[in-house]
């Protein structure tokens, strides 16, 4: 399965990243840190906003239990098996979230094949000048509806 075949435009990955963040923090078996790609103890998965993200958009949590088939693997890779998602799709969109996720929409614009922008201040509107300060682990859940607003902005942009 391709993540490109299932969102297709930068403003679906912040939304998917959003939906992400708040469907995976509901569970009792996972843990919103920023500051991983992915990785388990016995009995929580912990994953940032493009772990989530990519959960989302597979249609399938990473387990706990997932991270003992491949303790070795790197992140993505393991996320990549588990998951069912090509490998290198994988950690291209994860990279290119954690970027998104910190205010930088170039990355994500790059890993849809968007290179020539309408816009070229598209990355300079007031609208994206409100999420200067980057998605931690402490403070997600207040800057979700400004992500959500930039989404909703860019898809009526086209993107």
């Amino acid at each position: 399965m391709k993540i490109r075949d299932i969102v297709t435009k930068p403003s679906q990955a912040i939304h998917a990243m959003c939906s992400g963040l708040e469907r995976q923090s509901q569970r009792e078996d996972f843990i919103v840190d920023m500051y991983t790609f992915g990785y388990s103890d016995k009995d929580f998965c912990y994953g940032c906003a493009a772990t989530c993200a990519v959960q989302e958009i597979a249609g399938k949590n990473l387990l706990p239990s997932d991270f003992s088939i491949g303790n070795d693997l790197a992140p993505w890779a393991l996320t990549s098996r588990v998951l069912n998602l090509e490998l290198q799709e994988v950690a291209e969109f994860e990279k290119a979230i954690d970027e998104a996720r910190c205010g930088n929409l170039t990355w994500l614009f790059h890993f849809f094949g968007i290179k020539e922008y309408q816009d070229e201040s598209i990355f300079e509107h007031e609208w994206l000048e409100g999420v200067a300060r980057a998605m931690s682990t402490d403070n997600w859940r207040d800057l979700i509806p400004a992500y959500r607003e930039i989404a909703k902005k860019l898809a009526s942009e086209g993107y």
